[in-house]
């Protein structure tokens, strides 16, 4: 059947026809789809098939139906008579009663009567009272049917009694005393699902029924506490769920419902804090437990006291954040009190399990449900608490020191040490809020937080102790800034409480645990903080002997403190090496003599301070290994050795020593063993082979427990087994939001044990990933565990016949041990051989021999049939990597054949699982391929087994078998995923069962179910997105947003992660679709709701409460993908969400006190209406003040992605150019209706100033580098509201107010660095032109404020600059050069700091060295001098000490050492043979260089100095080949025309110089004779000309010279032209405009050298960039035209040394441009195409007027020259209009050159031409503007030859003049007809001829009476101009000024706008 097409009734025929086996697939689905279509038709349609409908759905009430069948066809039946008629609805309802009734309790009508209590719980929950008036008698049946019924039919009754309830609500209240006796009594059933089921059933009740939490509370919750005993973890969730609310009711029902009844009764909250912590403490409430009778002493078991924990929690989620806040004092006060009682803490490990507890508690309410306001004011009731404790301590201890009685010393004793339980939970709570709230807990710091969590280090309690080195460590972490202080405060603290034992251990640690955090400082701490913790540890060390009393606390000391100094690295611990060397050698005996003689002399005490001490050592050692592994030579390693050599041959005699001074040394013998197996698993097992064999047999005795009475077991079990075994190893439980109370309740794990105090040095090491603070395990457990991780890394290189002696022994020590304590061996051995295996996978060595082999598949497989199902997990996992390592099909078949074998013997369900597990295993590890051969027999047998009823444990690892290896089995599919898409009938039912799969599990109850499904789902988007129904998909992964299992949460945000990635838009429309349904159906308070703000907002309020580190990845990865996608199209929705993430109100006013919350009240009355409506409302805005579960304001996490989101929008506009320019937006914006972010810049502003002037350091980082982002991308957006200025300069002060905190003394250096970037931007976007206005400084006010900022502190700034740079030139030295280091270091480094310094340096010193030049530059030449006249030293401390920079004396002196420092660097750097520098740096140095350049003195020195010159010119040459980028190559030319100028400023002054002392003859003898390359600057300057010309113009050079490649940035266009970019145009330009001047840096006779080539380059440049026709090439056409005009008046054209040669040169340059002119008129005249470039003739024009009329006229006269030149203008006189227009205007400037014997041959020629012009023009008189802009021009040279003509023969010039203006007249009657063009020739002419009667009135006169028809024509022309002019004057009269006003304005407001 097609169940694609809407239906509601299937086909019969059909059914019938479908195999048995698919039968119930087809019912399932058909199922489905009905439950989807039936609310979308019509409602006539579904009561037009109701009765058919109706017969189809209660057929299936009598067959055997699984559970997702019946709850699919109970929906159905529910669904048909809320649409339909309810005609049948009582017979249907009466028919399932009878059901029920029916007296036949077999396992095959079992399943009938589930779907007939099913369908009427469905039922009811849907129509309730509409149900019918039989309810009560319905519901009794249901009551009556408990008694009998299996426990999955008490489940069912139950689960159905609830929907019951939820239907009839308040109308079924005379069944609910029923109803809760029934729920009673299976609240303590022996199932545990029919406990869930009723627990969920009395949460519905308690809705609707007051009196469970009235008058029956005390009832429920002792049946509650009994529920928890023995339960699960879903029974623990449930009755927790249950204990919470009604909790929680207690406190919410109104006083005058409860006094309503009789027996009604209130519950306060003390008495509810009374009921929780009965349960807690003895798991029970009053004077007895329950019934039970056991007496008030008894202690809650384990099940309950985790189920009450997880209680509290619920309890206080379900009373709201805002009640949390009220009462945060009273919730500390009661919770921490739990740990005071005895019952919590009556042993060890039961005071860890409580604290565990406790600390889940506060984690889970403080951490998630306040905000960052109220979780400070819980950090100061926290240090309210730990100080009340403190001080309780110091009164006991002082009452102990008054010598009291010993029974009131003894009581005084005991409360010590009960309070260090409550400090534990304080302080840890503290720490984790702390380190939560980053920097903006430095307010906690100014109320003298560090002073209460101070005061515990000297409580006696070690536990204590190390909590608050903890808490101290995280306070620093949180805020970097007091790591210093607080260090030297311990340090101080140290030395002065040296008599004090706990004093001296409590700061040790603390120091110890500062120094171990310092990595996760952004700037560290100063590296001679190193050395000073150093020596206080040498001194404890050294002095712990004085004083036997201290011996052992100062022992301890001393070495965590080499421990946690470790952990800073190499570069501090190599300076101490030889001494740390010299510590651990004297710890242990150096001969097996001098360790006889310790023991024979050593007392227990002694012993005790040896033993700990030789294991500080060890500690020591292991953390250098770990932390310092770059200075493990193989010499230290042998020297390390020794030691361990030493202490396992000490090993043998401890227990001897145990035995002789007592038991209590066994914890120290412990911790040695530990410490020693932690070394040795970090060196190299190669080197330690000859310790193997006294190595094993301890290694061995550890983890087999040969000398070990406890039965102890490791806790790395699961560790080493695949994670898809999590359903039987109970690993799932770590994906729960309360695995870190669950993992107490765990089988063969210790992993709920940890603590600090089990192992100090976890104090300094690195916190393991996820979790809060580290919890190393107990000292036997974590013995064991140590032992078998060094046993796996140690035994690949064992030899072939010791590996089977080991696994002999194994097998022997499994066999001889009995009972649990063969369990614990067995438990231990398989998982050392587990990492043994590991360990030879990885080194590839394999298992060995035949013998190997077999004894270990023997010693695996007693263990298959173990009883325990993680112990048959570890032994399955161990035969598939013994097939895996193997790699013998021989040995795969033989282990397989011999399971099957067992599996036939078999009947057991321990051993059937036990082989099915190891079956799926060794497919896993040897599938594919390998294993096809058994793959059938295997799943045939497996899925058999499923099929078994008998067992549910064996069903449940057969299916965990067969799914072993999904992704095997599903890359089968995908492999030929076409199949999946397929039409045929196979591929139908394939998919179609895939499909229904998914349903089933997604609509299961249980998360790791349902988190499966939706994996499915993945998997079927990937590869058949047709098939699934993506708008229910959406929908149902937004319901599971608000789901209580973080396994379901997570798996739904990896899915929306994977669906955003490619239908982000639809994810989002139909998550909004479905948010209004989800929230009605969502009744909790902490779901998540999808608002107006869609799926995206309630993404980003979930990274305010969820934890987990990876799915806060994913759903920034979501948010990401959708930003992408969807950011561009809806700018103003993303920019809203980050916009209210950023300006949530920074505080709740409801949660302070009344008095404050009034101020405030009034204060924000004032406000309002400054700002917008949505200034403080933030993810919460709109919200009602007295909301009781007011959403958590977005902390500061969230806010910095949030700045990162703006960011991203940023990008993601990058590639519309209308976001980024304001007129082009408005424009699209009419059009389209579009949205651009640059209409939002305002917005964008206000929230990067809120971000970068917050009170968190990260979230001021993320906000100063999105403002350097916003101001680079809008610095230079033009405004058009204000031409001529940009549109930031609106948002000065914004930006200026965001960067001014950044300078404060008091501000983290990286934020002011951040700060100096966002500064550096806006000075560029300054310097750099600007598109309206170049002249104009676009952000005036942001560089002026922040130049005020740090000018004051330029003077010390520059001098430490130059400092940092002086270093960095010195630690740049190759090593040959290490002895002239200076000894003492130097300004910012010391000796011992210098490699861990060196990358500092490495990475700032460009920018560095950029300042010191702009300083340099801009005044701090004259500075020095100034300095020295007025006695100001120059360096900015005392430089007799060092001398940091220069030791010369004069200013003159210090300024030439600045300067060579500076070029020297850059030099260096340049030169790096490395082609690794990033360009960045390069820009730096060649900016650096012209920074320097750019004042007179610095290129006095280059002028003197020219081979300076000539090296910088190299180094720039070196530049430019191996950068390919313009702005390098723009940089290097500019840096090139500076060394030019330096040059040509020192040839002047020595020519002045000459001038005032010799003879002028001489004058001209200066300059450069020697062209050799290396030596000459001139050859060094055409070298780089030369580079880059070629590079841009690769025509430039000729054709066999030229290179094949293409130009780097010519640009075609078009067919046959080019075009420059404007990049590539403006260094062309740059360079053509440094050629003219190279010539002149030469001698005379040497000139003549260098002409040539800066004459060929400048005439070939000139050719290519003229031929190029685009706006682009102007600017480098007049560059060279520029360069051509020097050149032809330099100097040296008059010099008579060389002036022959240079105006032959001259000639030469001419008749090159007359050539490429000539060429073009040949090709033009055969009608061809010249392939070569042809120049422009108005350039050559204008190229022939600068050699006319610049050059010597020698250069001119030459005949043949001249003529062609006269060719040329006479060509282009004929050419087109424009060409015409061109040649007119240069010849206006030819005529007039001053050399008439150059001018005069021109005029000759070419005058007639221009008469001629205007004789045609007079014929065909002018009709366009074109014609009449040449017409003008002519006449313009005409006039101006009359003037230049002799007066004599004035008359004949005027006498062609004349004529033609008058001619160019307009009749007087013609003239209004004419248009525009025609009226303007004719007041032009008539202007002219106005103008030239006055001025030659006598040869006008005479033409004029020669001439009758002129006249005439003359005179009415003029008389028509002034009729025309008459009619004007009155309007023109008419607009007289206005009188005077009697009162004159003192401001003109004519401009006004």
């Amino acid at each position: 059947m097609d169940f694609d097409t809407p239906t509601l009734i299937y086909d019969e025929e059909e059914y019938g026809r479908t195999p048995p086996n698919q039968k119930a697939i087809f019912i399932y689905e058909w199922l489905r789809n009905l439950e989807d279509n039936i609310t979308t038709v019509k409602k006539t349609e579904v009561k037009s098939c109701q009765q058919k409908l109706e017969e189809q759905l209660s057929k299936h009430l009598t067959i055997v139906l699984g559970p997702p069948t019946r709850q699919l066809l109970s929906r159905c039946f529910a669904l048909l008579y809320s649409i339909g008629n309810t005609t049948t609805l009582y017979e249907t309802v009466n028919k399932c009663s009878d059901t029920v009734k029916y007296k036949d309790d077999s396992q095959s009508y079992l399943p009938i009567k589930l779907s007939a209590v099913t369908c009427i719980g469905a039922i009811y929950e849907k129509l309730g009272r509409m149900a019918g008036g039989s309810y009560q008698e319905t519901v009794q049946t249901l009551i009556k049917a408990m008694k009998n019924a299996e426990s999955q039919g008490r489940c069912e009754i139950m689960l159905s009694l609830q929907r019951v309830l939820s239907g009839l609500g308040s109308n079924g209240a005379v069944l609910h005393r029923d109803i809760y006796k029934a729920v009673k009594g299976a609240l303590t059933d022996r199932s545990m699902s029919v406990r869930c089921a009723a627990a969920k059933c009395a949460l519905e009740l308690m809705k609707h029924a007051n009196f469970l939490y009235t008058s029956e509370l005390e009832g429920v919750i002792s049946t509650c506490f009994k529920a928890l005993e023995g339960s699960n973890y879903d029974v623990r969730v449930c009755v927790a769920q249950l204990i919470g609310s009604l909790m929680a009711m207690t406190q919410q029902t109104p006083s005058v419902t409860a006094a309503a009844g009789k027996n009604r009764k209130t519950c306060s909250l003390e008495e509810v804090f009374a009921y929780m912590s009965g349960g807690f403490l003895r798991g029970g409430i009053g004077f007895l437990k329950g019934s039970g009778g056991e007496l008030l002493k008894s202690i809650a078991p384990r099940e309950v006291r985790v189920g009450v924990t997880q209680a509290y929690v619920i309890f206080f989620t379900e009373m709201g954040g805002l009640w949390v806040q009220r009462n945060i004092s009273l919730i500390l006060k009661n919770v921490l009190e739990l740990l005071s009682s005895p019952k919590a803490t009556q042993t060890h490990v039961d005071a860890v399990y409580s604290r565990r507890c406790i600390s889940f508690i506060l984690r889970a309410v403080l951490g998630r449900h306040l905000g960052e306001p109220a979780q400070l004011d819980a950090a100061k009731e926290l240090c309210s608490l730990i100080t009340k404790q403190m001080n309780m301590v110091n009164d006991a201890v002082h009452s102990a020191s008054d010598g009291s009685s010993s029974a009131s010393v003894i009581q005084n004793t005991d409360d010590v040490i009960s309070t260090q339980h409550v400090l534990v939970c304080a302080l840890q709570e503290l720490g984790c809020l702390v380190q939560g709230l980053s920097t903006t807990a430095m307010s906690l710091i100014q109320e003298n937080l560090l002073d209460h969590v101070l005061s515990v280090l000297l409580h006696p309690a070690p536990a204590a102790q190390l909590l608050a080195a903890w808490c101290l460590r995280c306070i620093t972490v949180a805020v970097p800034s007091q790591a210093t202080p607080l260090i030297d405060r311990c340090i101080n603290r140290i030395s002065s409480l040296k008599s004090s034992g706990e004093a001296v251990g409590g700061y040790a640690h603390t120091l110890a645990a500062l120094v171990g955090g310092i990595h996760k400082c952004p700037l560290g701490i100063p590296h001679a903080k190193g050395k000073v913790v150093f020596n206080i540890a040498d001194e404890l060390l050294k002095t712990a002997n004085q004083n036997p009393r201290l011996a052992l606390h100062k022992a301890k000391a001393g070495w965590i403190l080499l421990g946690a100094l470790m952990t800073l690295g190499p570069s501090v611990v190599k300076h101490h090496l030889p001494q740390m060397l010299a510590l651990w050698t004297s710890a242990f005996p150096k001969t097996v003599k001098e360790f006889d003689q310790e023991k024979n002399r050593g007392d227990a005490y002694t012993w005790h301070v040896t033993l700990e001490c030789r294991a500080g050592a060890l500690c020591s050692m292991a953390s250098f290994c770990a932390n310092c592994s770059a200075l493990l030579s193989d010499d230290l390693t042998r020297r390390l050795l020794a030691t361990t050599d030493a202490c396992l041959a000490m090993l043998p005699s401890l227990p001897q020593i145990i035995k002789q001074h007592g038991n209590h040394l066994k914890a120290s013998a412990a911790i040695v063993r530990l410490r020693m197996y932690s070394v040795l698993t970090l060196l190299p097992p190669k080197s330690y082979e000859g310790s193997f064999h006294s190595l094993f047999r301890s290694l061995v005795a550890e983890f087999t427990l040969a000398e070990n009475p406890a039965m102890t077991t490791t806790s790395l079990l699961k560790t080493v087994c695949h994670k898809d075994d999590s359903i039987l190893l109970g690993s799932w439980l770590q994906e729960t939001d309360h695995k870190f109370v669950e993992e107490q309740l765990q089988t063969n794990s210790a992993s709920g044990s940890g603590s600090l105090e089990h192992d100090p040095s976890c104090i300094f090491e690195r916190c393991p990933e996820g979790e809060d603070i580290p919890g190393p395990l107990p000292l036997g457990v974590a013995v064991i565990d140590e032992s078998i991780k060094l046993f796996g890394t140690v035994f690949p290189f064992v030899a072939q016949k010791h590996r089977s002696q080991l696994l002999s022994h194994f097998a022997e020590c499994i066999r001889q041990a009995k009972s649990s304590r063969q369990q614990a061996i067995q438990t231990n051995v398989l998982t050392a051989f587990l990492f043994s295996l590991k360990g030879i996978a990885e080194a590839k060595t394999g298992l060995g021999d035949e013998d190997v082999r077999t004894t270990a598949v023997n010693l695996v497989l007693n263990a298959i049939t173990n009883s325990d199902p993680i112990v048959r997990c570890a032994a399955g996992e161990a035969l598939g990597r013994i097939a895996q390592a193997v790699g013998s099909p021989v040995l795969t078949s033989n282990v397989t054949q011999k399971i099957f074998d067992q599996f036939k013997a078999a009947r057991d369900a321990v051993s059937r699982t036990g082989y099915s597990v190891a079956l799926g295993c060794i497919h896993r590890y040897v599938g594919g391929m390998a294993s096809g051969h058994h793959l059938n027999s295997s799943v045939s047998i497996l899925l058999a087994l499923a099929n078994d009823n008998s067992s549910s444990l064996v069903q449940m690892s057969q299916w965990t078998s067969v799914r072993q290896d999904p992704l095997k089995l599903f890359s089968l599919s995908t492999s030929y995923k076409h199949l999946i898409l397929g039409t045929s009938k196979s591929i139908r039912d394939l998919r179609l069962s895939c499909t229904v799969s998914c349903a089933i599990m997604q609509n299961h109850s249980d998360s790791l179910v349902q988190a499966e499904a939706i994996n499915c789902l993945q998997q079927l988007h990937v590869f058949a997105p047709s098939h699934i129904n993506f708008g229910l998909v959406v929908r149902k992964l937004c319901a599971n947003l608000s789901s209580p299992h973080l396994l379901l949460r997570r798996a739904t945000v990896a899915c929306l992660r994977q669906l955003s990635q490619r239908e982000a838009k639809e994810v989002c429309e139909h998550a909004s679709a479905a948010g209004e349904e989800l929230h009605k159906q969502q009744q909790s308070s902490y779901a998540v709701i999808i608002g107006d703000k869609g799926l995206e907002g309630a993404l980003f309020g979930m990274l305010d409460t969820e934890t987990d580190s990876r799915m806060r990845s994913d759903i920034h990865d979501t948010l990401n993908s959708m930003l992408q996608t969807l950011a561009a199209q809806n700018l103003t929705h993303w920019l809203g969400l980050c916009r209210d993430v950023l300006s949530a109100s920074k505080s709740s006013k409801v949660a302070k006190g009344p008095e404050v919350q009034k101020r405030d009240e009034e204060q924000e009355g004032e406000e309002a209406g400054e700002g917008d409506a949505d200034e403080g409302g933030g993810m919460t805005a709109g919200e009602a003040p007295e909301e009781t579960h007011p959403k958590v304001d977005p902390r500061w996490p969230t806010r910095v992605f949030a700045t990162g989101c703006i960011k991203k929008i940023i990008v993601v506009c990058q590639s519309k150019q209308g976001h980024f320019d304001l007129v082009v937006a408005r424009t699209l914006r009419e059009e389209t209706g579009e949205d651009f972010l640059v209409m939002h810049l305002q917005e964008l502003v206000r929230m990067v100033f809120i971000a970068a002037t917050a009170t968190c350091d990260h979230l001021k980082l993320e906000g100063l580098s999105t403002l350097q982002d916003v101001v680079n991308m809008f610095a230079s957006v033009p405004d058009p509201d204000y031409p001529g200025h940009v549109i930031l300069e609106q948002f000065q002060a914004q930006v200026g107010a965001a960067l001014r905190p950044a300078f404060a003394s008091d501000m983290p250096s990286d934020v002011t660095a951040m700060a100096c970037e966002v500064y550096i931007v806006a000075m560029k976007q300054q310097d750099s032109p600007s598109p309206v206005n170049a002249g104009d400084d676009e952000f005036s006010e942001p560089v002026g404020s922040l130049l005020g900022l740090v000018e004051p502190e330029l003077k010390s700034l520059s001098k430490y600059w130059l400092g940092a740079l002086r270093d960095h030139a010195l630690l740049s030295l190759p090593a040959e050069y290490a002895s002239q280091l200076p000894p003492q270091g130097g300004m910012f480094y010391s000796p011992d700091s210098m490699e861990q310094a060196r990358p500092h340096y490495q990475s700032c010193w460009p920018s560095i060295v950029h300042a010191a030049s702009l300083w340099l530059n801009n005044g701090g030449f004259e500075s020095t001098k100034h300095d020295m006249e007025q006695g100001i030293p120059n360096e900015p401390r005392n430089a007799s000490a060092i001398n940091m920079v220069t030791t010369a004396k004069t200013p003159t002196d210090i300024n030439t050492d600045y300067f060579h420092l500076l070029v020297g660097i850059c030099m260096e750097s340049l030169c790096s043979s490395r082609a690794t520098q990033p360009n960045s740096t390069v820009s730096a140095c060649l900016n650096a260089f012209y920074s320097l350049l750019d004042s007179q003195w610095p290129r006095t020195l280059i002028g003197n100095e020219q081979i300076l010159g000539v090296e910088m010119l190299s180094v720039l040459h070196r530049v430019l080949l191996t950068r390919d980028s313009l702005d390098i190559h723009l940089a290097a030319v500019r840096v090139a025309r500076q060394i030019v100028k330096a040059a040509q400023e020192s040839l002047d002054g020595k020519k002045a110089a000459t001038a005032a002392s010799e003879s002028s003859s001489s004058i001209n003898e200066e300059g450069e004779d020697d062209l050799t390359p290396g030596r000459s600057l001139v050859f060094g300057v055409m070298e780089i000309s030369m580079c880059i010309l070629t590079k841009q113009l690769p025509n430039l050079l000729p054709s066999s010279a030229a290179s094949s490649q293409q130009p780097v940035m010519l640009v075609s266009i078009g067919s046959g032209f080019r075009s420059l970019t404007e990049e590539s145009s403006k260094l062309v330009s740059e360079v053509l405009s440094i050629l003219p001047f190279v010539p002149g840096l030469c001698t005379p006779e040497a000139s003549v050298n260098d002409l040539p080539s800066v004459l060929y380059l400048l005439t070939c440049a000139l050719r290519e960039v003229a031929s190029i026709q685009d706006s682009t090439s102007q600017k480098t056409v007049s560059a060279a035209l520029q360069s051509l005009k020097l050149l032809t008046t330099s100097p040296f054209t008059q010099n008579p040394k060389c002036s022959k040669d240079w105006i032959d040169l001259l000639q030469s340059a001419l008749a090159t441009v007359l050539s490429d002119a000539k060429a073009k008129e040949e090709f033009a005249a055969f009608g061809a195409v010249s392939e070569s470039p042809v120049m422009d003739d108005s350039v050559v024009m204008l190229a022939l007027a600068i050699f006319i009329l610049s050059a010597p006229k020698e250069v001119v006269l030459a005949s043949d020259l001249q003529q062609q030149c006269i060719k040329l203008f006479t060509r282009c006189l004929k050419s087109t209009m424009q060409i015409q227009l061109k040649a007119l205007q240069t010849l206006e400037s030819v005529f007039q050159c001053r050399e008439r014997s150059v001018a005069f041959p021109f005029i000759n020629a070419l005058a007639p031409h221009i008469v001629m012009i205007l004789n045609d023009m007079c014929v065909k008189k002018p009709s366009s503007e074109e014609q009449v802009t040449v017409t003008l021009a002519a006449i313009e040279i005409l006039v101006n030859l009359v003037e230049r003509t002799d007066d004599h023969l004035k008359v004949h010039m005027l006498g062609l003049l004349v004529p033609i203006l008058i001619s160019l007249l307009s009749d007087s009657a013609n003239l209004p007809k004419g248009g525009k063009t025609t009226r303007n020739l004719h007041d032009q002419a008539l202007q002219k001829l106005m103008k030239i009667g006055p001025k030659y009135p006598g040869p006008f006169r005479s033409i004029m009476n020669s001439q009758p028809e002129l006249k005439s024509r003359l005179e009415s022309a003029v008389r028509a101009n002034q009729a025309s002019a008459k009619p004007k004057q009155p309007a023109v009269q008419a607009k007289v000024a206005p009188a005077q006003p009697s009162i004159k304005l003192r401001m003109d407001f004519s401009n006004f706008k």
